[in-house]
């Protein structure tokens, strides 16, 4: 006599960048299936495996930062009942990807007493994203004032599907006053 495929369901989703992995355990051999999207009403199947096992994973990648997305998870065994997690009556469950966080990276270099100099700053942010991301800057003044130490500016900074950091570049003027 069969059980049927029991919501027996140990299950974790873990989301970092733009990629999430689900895993989920049945009491007995199912197919794999995963239902996502952004509205929890509106559920699309995004990935399917139709081999009979009981240790069940299914990663996604291409997903936007910051996002919350909701998912369902289904298994059906050889008999055909199947088990749905979150159950189809109840709410779908959801995760949020990471929001990436941006830093710039300090940087020193000595002036000289007239002329320009570059200096390089590296950004970084701290999940690559599956899409073109941008962060604007801003010079600010510090002990170093724009204008006199070093030519103030901002801009764009334009990250590519999978990169991680870039580097942009700053004028220092060269004077004989001491900042700080």
């Amino acid at each position: 006599h069969d059980r049927g495929c029991a919501g027996n369901f140990g299950f974790a989703a873990a989301a970092t960048g733009g990629s999430a992995t689900f895993t989920w355990t049945t009491n007995e051999t199912a197919t794999s299936q995963l239902e996502l999207g952004t509205d929890p009403a509106s559920l699309s199947v995004v990935a399917s495996d139709s081999a009979l096992v009981t240790n069940h994973s299914i990663t996604v990648s291409g997903l936007s930062l910051a996002t919350t997305y909701y998912y369902r998870v289904t298994s059906v065994d050889g008999a055909s009942n199947s088990a749905t997690f979150p159950e189809a009556t109840a709410p779908a469950a959801s995760f949020a990807t990471p929001t990436p966080l941006v830093s710039i990276a300090d940087a020193s270099v000595t002036e000289g007493n007239s002329g320009t100099t570059i200096r390089s700053f590296v950004v970084t942010v701290s999940a690559a994203s599956s899409q073109t991301a941008s962060v604007s800057y801003t010079t600010l003044n510090g002990t170093a004032v724009g204008g006199s130490d070093f030519v103030a500016g901002s801009g764009t900074v334009a990250f590519n599907p999978g990169e991680t950091s870039r580097t942009i570049e700053g004028t220092v003027n060269g004077d004989t006053a001491g900042e700080g």
